[in-house]
C-alpha cells in the first residue's frame, strides 16, 4: 500500500499562522484512525477543480441534513464503530512481506466488524449506494477469516478452518492439562517435604539453606543451573510428548495465518474500497459537526463573470469566540471584495489585521471544503494566500533585514512562487521606512501584483496609498465618541490594564463600512488617553 503525496499547500506556514488556521482545523474531530490521520492533510480544490469543490459543498449539505434527522442510536452506532474501526494500513504492509503475524490477522477482523456495521449504520446516507454491498463484502471477508456462529470482532484460528487442526489443537490441550495435573502433584509433595520450597514461572525448582543437601539427593530432582527440576519420568515423558505437540501445532498454525494472509492479500482492494469510503464519510461527518461548532456556513462559490471576488457576512475568527469569556462577545465582521485592491483604513488597534486573518481564514476553509467562521461566505478559488507584514512570527530577527527589507524580501520571493490569482494580505506594508518612500513602494507593489491578476486586501495608515485610484476603500467605523468620555471618566488614575483594554474594546466599533472618502482615522490621541496616557498635548 503506497502512501499518497501530501496535498499542495494553499498558505504557507507563516501566513497559516496568522490566519490562525489551527483555530478551526484542531477542531476537526473525525472518529476513526484513518479519518483523524487524513485530516492531517486535507486537499485543498484549486480554481481549476472548482466544479469538484462545488460538488463537494453540496454533498456536505445534504449529508448534514441527514445526519440532523437521523434517529440518535444510528448517529450513536456510527460513532461507536466508526471510533473502533482500525487502519489495517500497516497490518498489510506486513502481510504483504511474507509475516503473517496473528495480531494483523485481529487488526483485520476488527476493521471488518467494525467497518461492517458501520457500513450498515450509513446505509441511508446521501451519496452512498454502494455501502449495503460493501458491508456484505466484508461479511464475507469475516467469515472467511474468522468462521464463528455470532459474529464478534475477537480473532482466534478457528479449529473449522481446517479439520486435522481442530483435531491437533484437541490433542495438544489435552496433553498440556494432563502435564500441569501430574506437575501439580509432584509439586504438592515436594511442598509436603520442603519448607524453603519455590517454583518459578520457567518451571525450575528452587531451595535453599538446610534443604539444598537434601535436594542435591533427590532422585525427583535434577541440577539446572542454580535451582532444579523435575527428574520424575513420567513427568518428563509428558512433557516431551507436549513439547511435540506444540512445534507439531506452530507448523500447522504457521501455514492457517499464511493461508488467511494470503486471502486478505486477494481481497484487500475490495476491503480498502470500503475502508476508504468510510473515511471519507467519517470526515465528511466531522465538517458536518465543525459547521456547530465555530456557528460557521457552508461556503458558495461565485462564478469568474460574478461582480464580486468575495462576500463575507458575519464573520467571527473561532479564537475570539473561544475568548468571549473572558473578552466579551466578538463584534461579527462584514465587508465585500469587488475584485479592485481592497484598502482598508482604521484607527489603531481597531482590528484591521484581524480582519485581514479573518478574510483570510475563511478562505482557507472553503477551499479545504470545510465551514467558513461567518454567517455566510461567497467567493472565488485562488491559488495561494499570501500574508505580508508586521505580525509575521519571528519578523524583527528574520536574515537580519529590517521590518521593510524582510516584507520585500517576502513579497519578491512569494511573487516567484504564487500562481495567479492568489490572494494577497498586506499588513501595513511600508511602514518600517520613510512614510513618502513606504506609501510609493507599497502602492506599487499593490498595481504590480493586481495587473498580474492577483487579489489583494491591504490596511494601511498611508493616506496618499487609500487615496489611489483603482483601489476600492473600506474602514474600520472606529471609536464611538458617545462611549469614549464614559469611559474616561468612568476610570481612575490606577485602573489595571485589563480595564484599559476591556474600554477599548467598549468604546470601538469594529464594523466595516465601504468610504469613498479615503479618509485616515486620526484617533491615536484618543487612543492613548484610553490607555492611560496623560501628558502635555504642546510639550
Amino acid at each position: 500500500m503506497t502512501e499518497l503525496p501530501d496535498p499542495p499547500s494553499l498558505a504557507d506556514p507563516i501566513t497559516a499562522q496568522i490566519l490562525r488556521v489551527a483555530a478551526v482545523h484542531d477542531q476537526l474531530q473525525p472518529w476513526s484512525d484513518g479519518a483523524r490521520r487524513a485530516s492531517r492533510h486535507l486537499p485543498c480544490y484549486t480554481p481549476a477543480q472548482a466544479d469538484a469543490l462545488a460538488a463537494e459543498l453540496a454533498h456536505l449539505q445534504a449529508l448534514e441534513r441527514w445526519w440532523q434527522v437521523t434517529l440518535p442510536p444510528i448517529q450513536e452506532s456510527l460513532a461507536e464503530h466508526l471510533s473502533a474501526l482500525p487502519e489495517v494500513r500497516d497490518a498489510a504492509r506486513r502481510l504483504e512481506a511474507g509475516g503473517a503475524r496473528e495480531a494483523d490477522l485481529f487488526t483485520f477482523k476488527r476493521a471488518l466488524y467494525h467497518g461492517a456495521l458501520a457500513l450498515d449504520a450509513a446505509a441511508e446516507a446521501p451519496g452512498v449506494d454502494a455501502f449495503a454491498a460493501q458491508a456484505e463484502q466484508l461479511r464475507a471477508c469475516m467469515a472467511a477469516l474468522h468462521p464463528e456462529p455470532a459474529a464478534s470482532p475477537r480473532f482466534t484460528l478457528s479449529p473449522s478452518l481446517d479439520a486435522g487442526y481442530g483435531a491437533l489443537r484437541k490433542r495438544q490441550r489435552a496433553a498440556r492439562r494432563t502435564l500441569r495435573q501430574h506437575q501439580h502433584a509432584l509439586e504438592a509433595a515436594l511442598r509436603a517435604e520442603y519448607g524453603t520450597l519455590k517454583l518459578l514461572l520457567d518451571g525450575s525448582v528452587m531451595v535453599s539453606g538446610p534443604d539444598m543437601a537434601r535436594a542435591a539427593a533427590d532422585p525427583r530432582l535434577t541440577a539446572r543451573g542454580d535451582g532444579w527440576t523435575f527428574a520424575d519420568a513420567e513427568w518428563q515423558a509428558l512433557d516431551a510428548e507436549a513439547r511435540a505437540l506444540d512445534a507439531e501445532l506452530e507448523v500447522v498454525e504457521v501455514a492457517l495465518r499464511q493461508r488467511l494472509a494470503s486471502q486478505l492479500l486477494a481481497e484487500l482492494p475490495t476491503i480498502q474500497r470500503a475502508l476508504d469510503a468510510l473515511t471519507q464519510l467519517d470526515l465528511r461527518l466531522a465538517r458536518v459537526r465543525l459547521r456547530d461548532t465555530i456557528g460557521g456556513c457552508w461556503p458558495t462559490l461565485l462564478s469568474d463573470e460574478a461582480p464580486t471576488a468575495c462576500a463575507m457576512v458575519g464573520a467571527v475568527h473561532p479564537a475570539l469566540r473561544a475568548q468571549q469569556s473572558v473578552t466579551g462577545e466578538p463584534q461579527p465582521i462584514s465587508l465585500k471584495h469587488d475584485g479592485r485592491p481592497l484598502a482598508l483604513v482604521g484607527p489603531n488597534m481597531g482590528g484591521k489585521s484581524a480582519a485581514l486573518s479573518l478574510l483570510g481564514l475563511c478562505w482557507w476553509c472553503a477551499q479545504h471544503a470545510l465551514p467558513a467562521p461567518a454567517e455566510a461566505f461567497a467567493f472565488r478559488p485562488v491559488h495561494a494566500i499570501v500574508y505580508v507584514g508586521a505580525e509575521e512570527p519571528g519578523a524583527r530577527a528574520a536574515e537580519g533585514l529590517s521590518s521593510f527589507g524582510r516584507e520585500i524580501r517576502r513579497v519578491v520571493q512569494a511573487r516567484a512562487a504564487a500562481l495567479t490569482p492568489s490572494l494577497w494580505l498586506l499588513d501595513e506594508l511600508g511602514r518600517g521606512t520613510h512614510p513618502d518612500e513606504g506609501a510609493s513602494v507599497a502602492l506599487e507593489v499593490i498595481r504590480t501584483l493586481a495587473a498580474e491578476g492577483h487579489l489583494l486586501m491591504l490596511a494601511t495608515h498611508f493616506p496618499q496609498l487609500a487615496a489611489s485610484e483603482g483601489l476600492s476603500r473600506w474602514r474600520v467605523q472606529g471609536l464611538r465618541a458617545d462611549r469614549l468620555d464614559a469611559r474616561l471618566a468612568a476610570l481612575g488614575a490606577d485602573a489595571s490594564d485589563a480595564a484599559l483594554e476591556g474600554a477599548l474594546r467598549d468604546a470601538m466599533d469594529y464594523a466595516l463600512t465601504p468610504d469613498d472618502d479615503a479618509q485616515v482615522p486620526r484617533d491615536a490621541r484618543r487612543i492613548a488617553r484610553l490607555l492611560g496616557w496623560r501628558g502635555d498635548p504642546n510639550p
